[in-house]
């Protein structure tokens, strides 16, 4: 559900990355993880034009992690913090923050 939100608005899913499977090679039992790492090209372009070296900070992620057998938690980037210390993003920050808002999970 969430990769399909995050392509529904337009973003796209870079990479995924599976916790549970990495632990699992070292014997290390955890409940279901997943990692989902995102951008959109529109945001990437901005970054580039505005100040190239945030560029590290893409792509975002969502952190998918299993509660229990009924509860799922996503987290992800605090966007007012994750930016911070870069010059002439915050008109990015804003999009951003508006466009991650709008995806209903």
């Amino acid at each position: 559900m969430v990769k399909e939100t995050i392509l529904n608005d337009g973003f796209l899913i870079i990479h995924e990355i599976n916790p549970q499977q990495i632990l699992a090679s070292y014997q290390i039992e955890t409940l279901r993880i997943r990692q989902v790492l995102f951008f959109h090209p529109k945001f990437m372009k901005e970054i580039i034009q505005h100040n190239p070296s945030a560029i590290i900070e893409a792509p975002l992620k969502y952190v998918i992690s299993e509660i229990d057998n009924e509860r799922t938690m996503i987290t992800s980037f605090n966007l007012d913090t994750h930016f911070k210390g870069y010059h002439n993003l915050e008109p990015l920050v804003t999009k951003l923050k508006e466009s991650i808002s709008e995806l209903q999970f």
